[in-house]
Protein backbone atom coordinates (compact mmCIF):
# COMPACT_ATOMS: atom_id res chain seq x y z
CA UNK A 1 0.00 0.00 0.00
CA UNK A 2 2.72 2.46 0.53
CA UNK A 3 4.17 2.10 -3.38
CA UNK A 4 0.00 2.65 -4.07
CA UNK A 5 0.49 5.91 -2.06
CA UNK A 6 3.35 7.28 -3.21
CA UNK A 7 2.37 6.51 -7.37
CA UNK A 8 -0.88 8.72 -5.96
CA UNK A 9 0.89 11.19 -4.89
CA UNK A 10 2.99 11.50 -7.62
CA UNK A 11 -0.06 11.50 -10.33
CA UNK A 12 -1.75 14.27 -8.05
CA UNK A 13 1.34 16.57 -8.55
CA UNK A 14 1.38 16.12 -11.72
CA UNK A 15 -2.16 17.08 -12.89
CA UNK A 16 -2.02 19.88 -9.98
CA UNK A 17 1.20 21.31 -11.84
CA UNK A 18 -0.91 21.22 -15.29
CA UNK A 19 -4.04 22.44 -13.89
CA UNK A 20 -2.55 25.54 -12.18
CA UNK A 21 -0.48 25.81 -15.60
CA UNK A 22 2.58 25.77 -14.35
CA UNK A 23 4.22 25.46 -17.50
CA UNK A 24 2.66 28.27 -19.34
CA UNK A 25 3.43 30.34 -16.78
CA UNK A 26 7.26 29.07 -17.00
CA UNK A 27 6.50 29.81 -21.09
CA UNK A 28 5.75 33.15 -20.11
CA UNK A 29 8.87 33.64 -17.65
CA UNK A 30 11.02 32.86 -20.38
CA UNK A 31 8.98 35.39 -23.03
CA UNK A 32 9.78 37.97 -20.39
CA UNK A 33 13.47 37.26 -19.84
CA UNK A 34 13.84 36.90 -23.88
CA UNK A 35 12.19 40.28 -24.35
CA UNK A 36 14.34 41.80 -21.77
CA UNK A 37 17.32 40.37 -23.31
CA UNK A 38 15.97 41.80 -26.57
CA UNK A 39 15.73 45.03 -25.14
CA UNK A 40 19.12 45.54 -23.96
CA UNK A 41 20.37 44.37 -27.71
CA UNK A 42 18.25 46.79 -29.50
CA UNK A 43 20.65 49.87 -30.58
CA UNK A 44 17.46 51.67 -31.59
CA UNK A 45 16.10 52.50 -27.71
CA UNK A 46 17.22 55.40 -26.22
CA UNK A 47 18.72 54.79 -22.47
CA UNK A 48 16.00 56.20 -21.12
CA UNK A 49 13.48 54.06 -22.75
CA UNK A 50 15.82 51.08 -22.59
CA UNK A 51 15.79 51.41 -18.73
CA UNK A 52 11.73 52.03 -18.61
CA UNK A 53 11.06 48.76 -20.22
CA UNK A 54 13.83 47.30 -17.99
CA UNK A 55 11.90 48.20 -15.06
CA UNK A 56 8.47 47.07 -16.15
CA UNK A 57 10.22 43.74 -16.95
CA UNK A 58 11.88 43.09 -13.87
CA UNK A 59 8.38 43.74 -12.09
CA UNK A 60 6.62 41.07 -14.39
CA UNK A 61 9.14 38.49 -13.72
CA UNK A 62 9.07 39.83 -10.19
CA UNK A 63 4.94 38.64 -9.77
CA UNK A 64 5.59 35.81 -12.00
CA UNK A 65 8.28 34.59 -9.25
CA UNK A 66 5.79 34.56 -6.45
CA UNK A 67 3.38 33.63 -8.75
CA UNK A 68 4.94 30.18 -9.75
CA UNK A 69 6.41 30.00 -5.90
CA UNK A 70 2.59 29.95 -4.57
CA UNK A 71 1.86 27.38 -7.04
CA UNK A 72 4.48 25.54 -6.90
CA UNK A 73 3.59 25.00 -2.94
CA UNK A 74 0.19 24.53 -3.76
CA UNK A 75 1.55 21.53 -5.91
CA UNK A 76 3.18 19.81 -3.02
CA UNK A 77 -0.12 20.42 -0.37
CA UNK A 78 -2.16 18.90 -2.88
CA UNK A 79 -0.17 15.77 -3.72
CA UNK A 80 0.42 14.95 0.24
CA UNK A 81 -3.44 14.64 0.16
CA UNK A 82 -3.24 10.63 -1.08
CA UNK A 83 -0.44 10.51 2.05
CA UNK A 84 -2.86 11.81 4.47
CA UNK A 85 -5.82 9.78 3.54
CA UNK A 86 -3.83 6.57 3.79
CA UNK A 87 -2.23 7.78 6.88
CA UNK A 88 -6.07 8.88 8.28
CA UNK A 89 -7.47 5.24 7.40
CA UNK A 90 -4.59 3.69 8.52
CA UNK A 91 -3.84 2.04 4.65
CA UNK A 92 -0.25 3.42 5.21
CA UNK A 93 2.16 5.35 7.67
CA UNK A 94 2.95 8.96 6.71
CA UNK A 95 6.46 8.77 7.43
CA UNK A 96 6.89 5.47 5.54
CA UNK A 97 5.15 6.68 2.42
CA UNK A 98 7.35 10.18 2.84
CA UNK A 99 10.75 7.92 3.39
CA UNK A 100 9.69 5.55 0.36
CA UNK A 101 9.38 8.92 -2.23
CA UNK A 102 13.00 10.12 -0.69
CA UNK A 103 14.73 7.24 -1.72
CA UNK A 104 17.06 7.57 -4.29
CA UNK A 105 16.10 4.68 -7.02
CA UNK A 106 12.59 5.82 -6.33
CA UNK A 107 13.48 9.63 -7.40
CA UNK A 108 15.61 8.39 -10.16
CA UNK A 109 12.97 5.99 -11.39
CA UNK A 110 10.23 8.22 -11.24
CA UNK A 111 12.14 10.82 -12.93
CA UNK A 112 13.20 8.89 -16.02
CA UNK A 113 9.71 7.79 -16.18
CA UNK A 114 8.13 10.81 -16.14
CA UNK A 115 11.09 11.61 -18.72
CA UNK A 116 10.38 9.42 -21.31
CA UNK A 117 6.12 10.21 -21.01
CA UNK A 118 7.09 13.92 -21.66
CA UNK A 119 9.27 12.48 -25.35
CA UNK A 120 6.64 10.07 -26.01
CA UNK A 121 4.30 13.25 -25.88
CA UNK A 122 6.62 15.67 -27.84
CA UNK A 123 7.39 12.80 -30.36
CA UNK A 124 3.46 11.65 -30.90
CA UNK A 125 0.82 12.02 -33.26
CA UNK A 126 -2.78 11.63 -33.78
CA UNK A 127 -3.45 8.95 -36.31
CA UNK A 128 -6.22 10.58 -38.63
CA UNK A 129 -4.47 12.00 -41.79
CA UNK A 130 -7.51 13.61 -42.75
CA UNK A 131 -7.05 16.55 -40.10
CA UNK A 132 -4.98 19.80 -40.90
CA UNK A 133 -1.28 19.25 -39.78
CA UNK A 134 -1.06 22.18 -37.25
CA UNK A 135 -4.14 21.38 -35.44
CA UNK A 136 -2.51 17.60 -34.75
CA UNK A 137 0.37 19.57 -32.63
CA UNK A 138 0.68 17.88 -29.52
CA UNK A 139 1.33 19.75 -25.79
CA UNK A 140 5.32 19.30 -26.36
CA UNK A 141 4.95 20.92 -29.63
CA UNK A 142 2.53 23.86 -28.62
CA UNK A 143 4.85 24.49 -25.58
CA UNK A 144 8.06 24.65 -28.12
CA UNK A 145 6.36 26.74 -30.26
CA UNK A 146 5.02 29.55 -27.92
CA UNK A 147 8.81 29.61 -26.28
CA UNK A 148 10.75 30.31 -30.04
CA UNK A 149 7.77 32.33 -30.79
CA UNK A 150 7.25 34.08 -27.47
CA UNK A 151 9.46 36.83 -27.65
CA UNK A 152 11.36 38.18 -31.43
CA UNK A 153 14.72 37.98 -29.21
CA UNK A 154 14.27 34.28 -28.97
CA UNK A 155 14.76 33.85 -32.99
CA UNK A 156 17.83 36.10 -32.68
CA UNK A 157 19.59 34.30 -30.14
CA UNK A 158 18.74 31.01 -31.99
CA UNK A 159 20.32 32.83 -35.22
CA UNK A 160 23.06 34.33 -33.19
CA UNK A 161 24.01 31.03 -31.93
CA UNK A 162 23.88 29.22 -35.40
CA UNK A 163 26.23 32.09 -36.92
CA UNK A 164 28.96 31.54 -34.11
CA UNK A 165 28.44 27.55 -34.64
CA UNK A 166 27.69 26.89 -38.07
CA UNK A 167 28.83 29.97 -40.44
CA UNK A 168 31.41 27.82 -41.81
CA UNK A 169 28.53 25.44 -43.93
CA UNK A 170 27.14 28.10 -45.64
CA UNK A 171 29.97 31.24 -46.38
CA UNK A 172 30.68 29.75 -49.50
CA UNK A 173 27.31 29.34 -50.49
CA UNK A 174 26.73 32.40 -54.15
CA UNK A 175 23.02 31.62 -54.21
CA UNK A 176 23.29 33.54 -57.96
CA UNK A 177 19.52 34.73 -58.14
CA UNK A 178 17.04 33.74 -55.89
CA UNK A 179 13.46 32.97 -56.85
CA UNK A 180 10.28 34.42 -55.45
CA UNK A 181 6.97 32.91 -56.30
CA UNK A 182 3.88 35.55 -55.05
CA UNK A 183 0.89 36.67 -55.55
CA UNK A 184 -2.63 36.85 -54.10
CA UNK A 185 -3.09 33.67 -51.85
CA UNK A 186 -4.79 30.60 -53.84
CA UNK A 187 -3.57 31.90 -57.08
CA UNK A 188 -1.21 28.82 -57.44
CA UNK A 189 2.00 29.89 -56.02
CA UNK A 190 2.22 26.70 -53.46
CA UNK A 191 1.24 24.24 -56.41
CA UNK A 192 4.30 26.28 -58.10
CA UNK A 193 6.78 25.76 -55.03
CA UNK A 194 6.05 22.22 -54.88
CA UNK A 195 6.49 21.97 -58.69
CA UNK A 196 9.59 24.22 -58.84
CA UNK A 197 10.78 22.49 -55.37
CA UNK A 198 11.30 19.19 -57.17
CA UNK A 199 14.29 20.69 -58.80
CA UNK A 200 17.89 19.64 -57.70
CA UNK A 201 19.55 23.46 -57.16
CA UNK A 202 16.39 25.21 -55.73
CA UNK A 203 16.40 25.13 -51.82
CA UNK A 204 13.41 26.28 -49.62
CA UNK A 205 12.07 26.26 -46.15
CA UNK A 206 10.23 23.03 -45.05
CA UNK A 207 7.73 22.27 -41.94
CA UNK A 208 10.99 20.82 -40.58
CA UNK A 209 12.64 24.59 -39.96
CA UNK A 210 9.47 24.74 -37.55
CA UNK A 211 9.43 26.82 -34.91
CA UNK A 212 13.12 28.41 -34.84
CA UNK A 213 12.63 29.43 -38.84
CA UNK A 214 15.68 32.25 -37.95
CA UNK A 215 18.13 29.42 -36.95
CA UNK A 216 17.21 26.59 -39.47
CA UNK A 217 20.78 24.74 -39.77
CA UNK A 218 20.76 25.14 -35.56
CA UNK A 219 17.57 23.41 -34.93
CA UNK A 220 18.40 20.90 -37.74
CA UNK A 221 21.16 19.63 -35.59
CA UNK A 222 19.14 20.01 -32.05
CA UNK A 223 15.97 18.20 -33.21
CA UNK A 224 17.43 15.31 -35.19
CA UNK A 225 17.10 13.19 -32.40
CA UNK A 226 13.62 13.06 -32.44
CA UNK A 227 13.02 13.87 -36.18
CA UNK A 228 9.62 12.90 -37.29
CA UNK A 229 8.25 10.91 -40.05
CA UNK A 230 7.53 12.43 -43.17
CA UNK A 231 3.87 11.04 -43.38
CA UNK A 232 1.73 13.23 -45.30
CA UNK A 233 -1.91 14.76 -44.07
CA UNK A 234 -3.92 17.48 -45.72
CA UNK A 235 -3.34 21.06 -44.90
CA UNK A 236 -5.40 23.57 -42.97
CA UNK A 237 -6.61 25.14 -46.21
CA UNK A 238 -8.58 21.68 -47.04
CA UNK A 239 -8.06 21.51 -50.61
CA UNK A 240 -6.70 18.48 -51.01
CA UNK A 241 -2.80 18.78 -51.06
CA UNK A 242 -1.20 16.73 -48.73
CA UNK A 243 1.46 17.93 -46.91
CA UNK A 244 4.39 16.47 -44.57
CA UNK A 245 7.57 17.70 -42.60
CA UNK A 246 9.50 17.35 -45.84
CA UNK A 247 6.75 19.40 -47.41
CA UNK A 248 8.14 23.07 -48.86
CA UNK A 249 6.23 26.17 -46.98
CA UNK A 250 6.56 29.88 -46.64
CA UNK A 251 7.78 30.74 -43.34
CA UNK A 252 10.25 33.81 -44.55
CA UNK A 253 7.06 36.33 -43.85
CA UNK A 254 9.01 35.71 -40.15
CA UNK A 255 11.79 37.75 -40.84
CA UNK A 256 10.00 40.31 -43.12
CA UNK A 257 7.75 41.50 -39.80
CA UNK A 258 10.66 41.35 -38.08
CA UNK A 259 13.00 44.04 -39.96
CA UNK A 260 9.63 46.06 -40.55
CA UNK A 261 7.40 45.47 -37.93
CA UNK A 262 6.01 49.18 -38.51
CA UNK A 263 4.55 48.01 -41.65
CA UNK A 264 2.14 45.68 -39.93
CA UNK A 265 -1.27 47.79 -38.74
CA UNK A 266 -4.13 46.48 -36.66
CA UNK A 267 -6.26 47.27 -40.27
CA UNK A 268 -3.53 45.99 -42.79
CA UNK A 269 -0.17 45.70 -44.30
CA UNK A 270 1.61 48.42 -45.76
CA UNK A 271 3.33 48.48 -49.21
CA UNK A 272 7.25 48.35 -49.03
CA UNK A 273 8.66 50.49 -51.67
CA UNK A 274 12.62 51.07 -52.42
CA UNK A 275 13.69 53.93 -49.99
CA UNK A 276 12.78 51.10 -47.07
CA UNK A 277 15.68 49.32 -47.98
CA UNK A 278 17.89 48.26 -44.65
CA UNK A 279 20.85 47.25 -45.10
CA UNK A 280 20.60 45.00 -41.31
CA UNK A 281 17.92 43.21 -42.30
CA UNK A 282 19.48 42.64 -46.18
CA UNK A 283 22.80 41.28 -44.66
CA UNK A 284 20.26 38.72 -42.43
CA UNK A 285 18.20 37.78 -45.28
CA UNK A 286 21.05 36.81 -47.73
CA UNK A 287 22.66 34.48 -45.23
CA UNK A 288 19.27 33.56 -44.51
CA UNK A 289 18.66 32.39 -47.82
CA UNK A 290 22.70 30.84 -47.84
CA UNK A 291 21.84 29.05 -44.74
CA UNK A 292 18.76 27.19 -46.66
CA UNK A 293 21.11 26.37 -49.75
CA UNK A 294 23.70 24.54 -47.45
CA UNK A 295 21.05 22.77 -45.29
CA UNK A 296 18.30 21.65 -47.88
CA UNK A 297 21.27 21.17 -50.95
CA UNK A 298 24.50 20.41 -49.70
CA UNK A 299 27.36 20.05 -52.64
CA UNK A 300 25.24 22.45 -54.50
CA UNK A 301 27.23 26.00 -52.85
CA UNK A 302 28.06 27.09 -56.17
CA UNK A 303 24.95 26.79 -57.84
CA UNK A 304 22.26 26.22 -55.12
CA UNK A 305 19.54 29.04 -55.84
CA UNK A 306 17.08 29.95 -53.23
CA UNK A 307 13.23 29.36 -53.61
CA UNK A 308 10.58 31.58 -51.87
CA UNK A 309 6.57 31.14 -51.93
CA UNK A 310 5.66 34.08 -49.83
CA UNK A 311 2.31 35.51 -50.96
CA UNK A 312 3.12 38.91 -48.85
CA UNK A 313 6.04 39.60 -51.19
CA UNK A 314 3.24 41.06 -54.04
CA UNK A 315 3.67 43.90 -51.11
CA UNK A 316 6.92 44.60 -51.98
CA UNK A 317 7.78 44.14 -55.77
CA UNK A 318 9.87 47.27 -55.30
CA UNK A 319 12.12 46.35 -52.74
CA UNK A 320 12.85 42.50 -53.78
CA UNK A 321 14.94 43.54 -56.85
CA UNK A 322 16.78 46.03 -55.05
CA UNK A 323 17.73 44.02 -52.37
CA UNK A 324 18.56 40.99 -54.36
CA UNK A 325 20.79 40.82 -57.39
CA UNK A 326 19.70 38.70 -59.71
CA UNK A 327 16.33 37.71 -58.44
CA UNK A 328 13.48 36.97 -60.25
CA UNK A 329 9.69 37.12 -59.15
CA UNK A 330 7.39 34.90 -60.25
CA UNK A 331 3.41 35.36 -60.32
CA UNK A 332 0.70 33.46 -61.14
CA UNK A 333 -2.35 34.85 -62.47
CA UNK A 334 -5.60 33.32 -61.79
CA UNK A 335 -9.32 34.41 -63.24
CA UNK A 336 -10.76 36.33 -61.08
CA UNK A 337 -13.97 35.46 -60.06
CA UNK A 338 -12.31 31.89 -59.55
CA UNK A 339 -10.07 33.35 -57.70
CA UNK A 340 -12.35 35.72 -55.70
CA UNK A 341 -14.97 32.47 -54.74
CA UNK A 342 -11.81 30.42 -53.82
CA UNK A 343 -10.25 33.15 -51.64
CA UNK A 344 -13.60 33.49 -49.73
CA UNK A 345 -14.12 30.33 -49.33
CA UNK A 346 -11.11 29.89 -47.37
CA UNK A 347 -11.86 32.85 -45.45
CA UNK A 348 -14.78 31.11 -44.36
CA UNK A 349 -13.38 28.36 -43.58
CA UNK A 350 -10.19 29.98 -41.40
CA UNK A 351 -12.92 32.16 -39.93
CA UNK A 352 -13.86 29.10 -38.51
CA UNK A 353 -10.78 26.88 -37.78
CA UNK A 354 -9.80 30.12 -35.54
CA UNK A 355 -12.97 30.10 -33.78
CA UNK A 356 -13.01 27.03 -32.65
CA UNK A 357 -9.17 26.05 -32.14
CA UNK A 358 -6.91 28.80 -30.88
CA UNK A 359 -3.59 27.72 -31.30
CA UNK A 360 -4.19 27.39 -35.01
CA UNK A 361 -5.07 31.08 -34.86
CA UNK A 362 -1.89 31.90 -32.85
CA UNK A 363 0.35 29.86 -34.99
CA UNK A 364 -1.07 31.71 -38.49
CA UNK A 365 -0.42 34.85 -36.46
CA UNK A 366 3.24 34.00 -35.21
CA UNK A 367 4.44 33.39 -38.91
CA UNK A 368 2.56 36.06 -40.64
CA UNK A 369 -0.32 34.54 -41.98
CA UNK A 370 -2.94 37.26 -42.27
CA UNK A 371 -4.39 36.66 -45.38
CA UNK A 372 -7.62 34.83 -44.06
CA UNK A 373 -9.83 34.38 -41.40
CA UNK A 374 -9.77 36.36 -37.92
CA UNK A 375 -6.34 37.72 -38.85
CA UNK A 376 -7.31 39.19 -42.26
CA UNK A 377 -5.47 42.08 -42.64
CA UNK A 378 -5.60 43.42 -46.67
CA UNK A 379 -2.29 44.77 -48.31
CA UNK A 380 -2.77 48.42 -48.79
CA UNK A 381 -2.82 48.45 -52.53
CA UNK A 382 -3.13 51.62 -54.09
CA UNK A 383 -6.77 50.67 -54.76
CA UNK A 384 -7.76 49.11 -52.32
CA UNK A 385 -10.54 51.91 -50.90
CA UNK A 386 -11.92 52.48 -54.56
CA UNK A 387 -12.53 48.31 -55.06
CA UNK A 388 -12.65 46.68 -51.80
CA UNK A 389 -13.20 48.69 -48.32
CA UNK A 390 -16.71 49.36 -47.55
CA UNK A 391 -17.19 45.69 -48.93
CA UNK A 392 -18.52 43.11 -46.54
CA UNK A 393 -15.23 40.24 -46.19
CA UNK A 394 -18.18 37.63 -46.22
CA UNK A 395 -19.36 37.92 -49.81
CA UNK A 396 -17.46 37.36 -52.87
CA UNK A 397 -17.19 41.36 -54.11
CA UNK A 398 -15.29 42.09 -51.37
CA UNK A 399 -12.91 39.87 -52.68
CA UNK A 400 -13.67 40.34 -55.94
CA UNK A 401 -13.01 43.47 -55.42
CA UNK A 402 -9.13 42.75 -53.53
CA UNK A 403 -8.37 40.86 -56.55
CA UNK A 404 -8.83 44.16 -59.12
CA UNK A 405 -6.68 46.48 -56.74
CA UNK A 406 -3.76 43.47 -56.37
CA UNK A 407 -3.55 42.93 -59.89
CA UNK A 408 -3.72 46.79 -60.66
CA UNK A 409 -0.52 46.98 -58.50
CA UNK A 410 1.35 44.28 -60.55
CA UNK A 411 0.23 45.06 -63.81
CA UNK A 412 2.30 48.62 -63.37
CA UNK A 413 5.15 46.45 -61.99
CA UNK A 414 5.31 43.70 -64.98
CA UNK A 415 8.28 44.60 -66.51
CA UNK A 416 10.12 43.86 -62.93
CA UNK A 417 8.37 40.21 -62.84
CA UNK A 418 7.33 37.17 -64.57
CA UNK A 419 3.62 36.24 -65.22
CA UNK A 420 2.28 33.88 -65.90
CA UNK A 421 -1.60 32.40 -66.60
CA UNK A 422 -2.66 29.85 -63.61
CA UNK A 423 -5.05 27.81 -65.99
CA UNK A 424 -2.85 27.85 -69.06
CA UNK A 425 -0.03 26.63 -66.53
CA UNK A 426 -2.20 23.44 -65.53
CA UNK A 427 -3.66 22.24 -68.71
CA UNK A 428 -0.30 22.51 -70.69
CA UNK A 429 2.11 20.84 -68.14
CA UNK A 430 5.39 20.03 -69.44
CA UNK A 431 5.23 23.01 -72.17
CA UNK A 432 4.40 25.31 -69.58
CA UNK A 433 7.01 24.34 -67.27
CA UNK A 434 10.19 24.37 -69.65
CA UNK A 435 8.87 28.03 -70.98
CA UNK A 436 8.94 28.92 -66.93
CA UNK A 437 12.35 26.79 -66.42
CA UNK A 438 13.94 28.57 -69.59
CA UNK A 439 12.85 32.42 -67.78
CA UNK A 440 14.01 31.17 -64.39
CA UNK A 441 16.93 30.61 -66.14
CA UNK A 442 16.55 26.63 -63.94
CA UNK A 443 18.47 24.11 -65.53
CA UNK A 444 15.85 21.00 -66.29
CA UNK A 445 18.50 18.04 -65.18
CA UNK A 446 15.41 15.38 -66.11
CA UNK A 447 12.68 16.89 -63.87
CA UNK A 448 10.49 18.54 -66.17
CA UNK A 449 8.53 15.70 -66.68
CA UNK A 450 8.40 14.06 -63.62
CA UNK A 451 7.46 17.90 -61.88
CA UNK A 452 5.10 18.78 -64.36
CA UNK A 453 2.92 15.63 -63.49
CA UNK A 454 2.07 17.67 -60.21
CA UNK A 455 0.06 19.88 -62.60
CA UNK A 456 -3.97 19.10 -62.40
CA UNK A 457 -6.59 20.14 -64.55
CA UNK A 458 -8.12 23.41 -63.08
CA UNK A 459 -11.80 22.57 -61.49
CA UNK A 460 -14.55 23.37 -63.02
CA UNK A 461 -16.04 27.33 -62.36
CA UNK A 462 -17.94 27.67 -58.87
CA UNK A 463 -18.10 31.67 -58.79
CA UNK A 464 -21.68 32.55 -58.21
CA UNK A 465 -22.91 34.98 -61.04
CA UNK A 466 -25.65 36.26 -59.36
CA UNK A 467 -23.99 38.08 -56.37
CA UNK A 468 -21.11 39.69 -58.29
CA UNK A 469 -20.94 43.20 -58.86
CA UNK A 470 -21.81 43.76 -62.71
CA UNK A 471 -19.50 46.63 -62.89
CA UNK A 472 -16.63 45.12 -60.86
CA UNK A 473 -17.17 41.83 -62.59
CA UNK A 474 -16.37 43.78 -65.73
CA UNK A 475 -13.13 45.91 -64.34
CA UNK A 476 -11.38 42.72 -63.41
CA UNK A 477 -11.78 40.55 -66.50
CA UNK A 478 -10.71 43.36 -68.71
CA UNK A 479 -7.83 43.54 -66.43
CA UNK A 480 -7.08 39.99 -66.15
CA UNK A 481 -7.13 40.22 -70.22
CA UNK A 482 -4.70 43.06 -70.00
CA UNK A 483 -2.34 40.62 -67.66
CA UNK A 484 -2.23 37.71 -69.84
CA UNK A 485 -1.58 39.70 -72.88
CA UNK A 486 1.89 40.03 -70.97
CA UNK A 487 1.44 36.05 -69.42
CA UNK A 488 4.56 33.76 -70.59
CA UNK A 489 2.27 30.93 -70.37
CA UNK A 490 -1.62 32.08 -72.14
Amino acid sequence: MITTTAILSIIVFLCAFKFLGLERLGTEILASARSAAGVVRDPNLSDETREKELQRSSIDLFKSFFSILFRGVLCLVLSFVPIWLASLTGLAKMGDVIGFLSRWDVIIIATIIIGAGYVICVRRRPAPSSQPMVENYTFGDRLLHRIAFGAPSMQFVAADIEKSRFNGMYEGVTNPGPIFITSLPRAGTTLMLEVLHRFPNLATHTYRDMPFVMAPILWSRLSGSFKKNAELRERAHGDGMNIGYDSPEAFEEVLWRTFWPEKYTKTHITLWDGDDHKDQARSFLTEHMKKIISLRRPGREQDGRYLSKNNGNIARLDLLCRMFSGARILVPVRHPVEHAASMLRQHLNFLDMHKNNRFVRRYMSDLGHYEFGELHRPMAFPDLDKFALGRDQLKINYWLGYWVAAYEHVIAHRNSMILISYEDTCMNGENALSRICEALDIPAEGMIESAAKLFRTPSPPQGNDAEIDPELRRQAEELHKSLLTHCLTA
